[in-house]
């Protein structure tokens, strides 16, 4: 198969991927209507406090009568679009909202993969591996919604960074749209984006020196300051906040029985985190495959974006406590363009070595890739993998989210 070329109906592949990843995500959610702790009552209050109060964006007009608000509004605001357009519950919109966001990270695992390597079948099987993903549905049905927003936010904005036939008006618009959003949706996200944008920045311009390349990041980074002006109307506010929080404690653990309790629940072992090296040095080797070079463009962001979150996970080293588990989670999609890419590496190499042994028959090794293809996303569909979760596992996840049985409460 020529790795340049669309595969036939590979279109309609995707989008196939795509309408099976949010009916599945909405049977998870019938399961699941009401995800524990108290999260979604939370958003509930914040978005009556925008609908019906004209809130601004740190205060909470129902938290125990009123109280300041550090949560930041983006998944609010637009579920309250959402809501007001339709006329939806509260609770539905925001089930909805989040499904179609856990839905939309499929298509960006598929366009991040095909923009970043050229290789069609690896995008489908990355548009594949995110619709099962098993972190990814775990955050939905616990509750995480502005996290899974940002989730699918993010790989768009460096999906715009990879592509470069975008006009760089474009790129600028589009890319401060989108960081702004992020700012406004979720801390944590906020914080590992600029680290990876960073990262990714300074190690373009001052190891690899492309002084061709230098345009563009001027750009990205130019679409970044510009994002904290869209969302400047909450920063302003937060900022200030936030500081003040600091110098009590808010993430440098407060108390040391609290920094005790964080590292005695949240703590990942160093053992996940040296595992991130593996797809981290192997997506070097790839590029240098594909690429004709170690630190191409594809190479160095998701080289970063794999290991930025998991040595955050140590940050207590420098005193900052947080939930380390959920750092976990950035990295996923980086993961899944992996594990795709070496999937269809390894299943090409396999069909043309039996397509070469099989004497006397005429089996073409397009066709036996293809049937190779076929037996990995079945084998992932059983729930053989640990970072899949197909439909029993799936919903055997959804029943234990769903911790309150009205048999508990008779």
């Amino acid at each position: 198969m020529d790795e340049t070329k669309e595969i036939p109906h590979e279109k309609a592949v995707v989008l196939l991927i795509f309408i099976f990843a949010v009916v599945y995500r909405t049977l998870l959610m019938q399961v699941d209507p009401y995800p524990p702790g108290p999260d979604l009552g939370m958003h509930n209050s914040i978005i009556n406090s925008i609908i019906l109060k004209n809130g601004s964006f740190t205060w909470n007009y129902y938290h125990m009568g009123g109280g300041s608000s550090l949560t930041h509004p983006g998944f609010h605001i637009f579920t309250s679009f959402v809501i007001f357009m339709t006329g939806a519950p509260e609770y539905l919109a925001q089930s909805a909202v989040a499904i179609l966001f856990s839905s939309l990270i499929v298509l960006c695992a598929y366009l991040l993969t095909k923009k970043a390597w050229g290789l069609p079948v690896a995008a489908l099987l990355a548009a594949f591996m995110g619709a099962i993903s098993r972190h990814d549905l775990e955050m939905l049905l616990w509750g995480g919604y502005p996290n899974v927003i940002t989730l699918a936010i993010m790989p768009l904005i460096f999906y715009m960074l990879l592509r470069e036939d975008t006009p760089k008006s474009a790129l600028v618009a589009v890319s401060s749209i989108l960081s702004g959003t992020i700012f406004f949706t979720h801390s944590l996200s906020s914080a590992v984006f600029l680290c990876i944008a960073i990262s990714l920045i300074l190690c373009k311009m001052l190891i690899l020196r492309k002084t061709t390349e230098e345009k563009m990041l001027f750009l990205f980074a130019l679409s970044i300051a510009l994002g904290f002006l869209v969302a400047s109307p909450f920063l302003i506010e937060a900022v200030p906040v936030y500081f003040e929080n600091m110098s009590k404690g808010m993430f440098t653990g407060g108390i040391s029985e609290s920094r005790a309790a964080t590292l005695l629940t949240r703590k990942v072992p160093i053992e996940i985190v040296l595992a991130a090296l593996i797809p981290a040095s192997s997506i070097l080797l790839f590029s240098r495959k594909y690429k004709g070079t170690f630190f191409g463009n594809a190479s160095a962001l998701l080289v970063l974006w794999i290991l930025i979150p998991a040595f955050s996970t140590q940050a207590f080293i420098i005193g900052l406590y947080t939930d380390y588990y959920r750092l976990l989670h950035f990295l996923i999609l980086p993961v899944i363009v992996f594990l795709a890419l070496f999937t269809d590496h390894g299943l090409k190499f396999v069909a043309e070595s039996l397509g070469k042994k099989i004497y006397g028959v005429k089996i073409s090794s397009h066709h036996i890739h293809a049937i190779l293809v076929a037996a990995i996303l079945i084998l992932m569909s059983l729930n053989l993998v640990p970072l899949f979760a197909g439909p029993a596992e799936g919903f055997t996840i959804a029943n234990y989210y769903d911790v309150i049985e009205p048999a508990e409460f008779e």
